[in-house]
């Protein structure tokens, strides 16, 4: 690790708390799809108050726990730093993990910041050396609900 890099965070197994994967109930939520009739526009409203929902609930979390808005500073800060010294983000997972890493990665992309997607596999396999020592690694699992961000 190169002293440039933001110091990483020390590890912590259940300083933040476990979180449902779906978003409480919103306030004003849509009628139940099931009894109510199945139409477009109700489906949407309802995905609308869903998402809405669910980045309230998040907005909440960095609003009201330090350690999250540390762990976002830190991550945005080394993003940044990678980013701006030609590294590149790199995403890896397995199964569902990795589906969703392959999501972030387009949508970095389509945002500019370089990144790529590399399989675990493939990387046992070879394929390591499309990381750079200015790169940083995003390695997330659904085994214990985290995501790492480690610079090279």
């Amino acid at each position: 690790m190169s002293p440039a890099f933001p110091t990483p965070l020390p590890a912590v197994q259940d300083a933040i708390p476990r979180l449902p994967i779906t978003p409480p109930d919103s306030v004003q939520s849509t009628p139940n799809l099931e009894r109510a009739e199945k139409s477009p526009i109700k489906l949407a409203l309802h995905v609308l108050s869903t998402e809405k929902a669910g980045l309230a609930h998040l907005e909440n979390f960095y609003q009201s726990n330090r350690f999250a808005q540390e762990a976002l500073s830190q991550a945005i800060d080394q993003l940044a730093f990678t980013s701006e010294n030609g590294g590149k983000l790199v995403i890896t997972g397995v199964g569902k993990s990795g589906k969703i890493g392959q999501k972030i990665e387009a949508t970095f992309k389509s945002l500019g910041v370089d990144s790529t997607f590399l399989y675990p596999t493939d990387a046992l396999h070879g394929d390591l050396g499309t990381i750079k020592p200015v790169c940083l690694a995003s390695l997330s699992s659904t085994a214990d609900m985290r995501t790492d961000f480690m610079p090279e």
